[in-house]
């Protein structure tokens, strides 16, 4: 099984906040929170110098490394894609 984490960076400077992560649909849930937080953020007019971003990585044993996120079956390398994807394969 692979090595996941979402890595957060806000919108100040300073170090990637790291959040390892068991799968795909945890990671998912993390960033759709982060995601829906610098929502509600921009709704409240709370003070933000830029966005925040959030990506998944993976890490490889290859070259050993954290390394962005790739589905290896499909190519998609975004993970709301990936489940739209999942979505259509099951239909």
């Amino acid at each position: 099984m692979k090595k996941l984490r979402v890595c957060h960076v806000p919108p100040t400077a300073c170090n990637p906040f790291i959040i390892d992560v068991a799968n795909l649909k945890e990671a998912k849930k993390i960033m759709d929170t982060l995601a829906e937080y610098d929502k509600f953020q921009y709704e409240n007019n709370l003070p933000q110098n830029s966005s925040s971003t959030s990506t998944l990585e993976e890490y490889s044993e290859c070259e050993k490394k954290w390394i962005d996120w790739c589905d290896e079956e499909s190519g998609i390398d975004h993970i709301e894609e990936y489940f739209k994807y999942l979505e259509h394969k099951h239909d």
